[in-house]
């Protein structure tokens, strides 16, 4: 992929992996910060964002991981203090707004 010479954030199409709820010793970690090869909980579903970034699964209500797909390793964007990696909540009667931040081998 290019790199943006602007420095600007620019949607992106990734294939996305929403795991139950994935601690960091449920990970088994690649050399580079932020990726792991594998997860030792279940896959719940695998989708696709589109170019401008969108992606969306429906879910019963629970606490999930999100990963991206990098270069055949899954990408850790952030973590809740706690340990669980790449968290969000799918809450009863809501829409769960995930907002994945890519910075794998990002120069700054």
């Amino acid at each position: 992929m290019p790199l943006c010479e602007t420095g600007t954030v620019v949607p992106v199409g990734r294939e996305l992996r929403i795991h139950e709820l994935t601690s960091e010793d449920q990970a088994t970690w690649d050399d580079p910060i932020g990726t792991v090869r594998a997860v030792q909980t279940p896959l719940i579903a695998t989708v696709w964002s589109d170019a401008q970034g969108f992606f969306q699964a429906a879910l019963p209500v629970g606490r999930y991981s999100i990963f991206t797909v990098e270069d055949s390793v899954l990408y850790v964007f952030g973590e809740d203090g706690l340990g669980n990696l790449s968290p969000f909540e799918v809450r009863e009667n809501t829409v769960a707004e995930v907002h994945v931040d890519i910075r794998y081998q990002a120069a700054f």
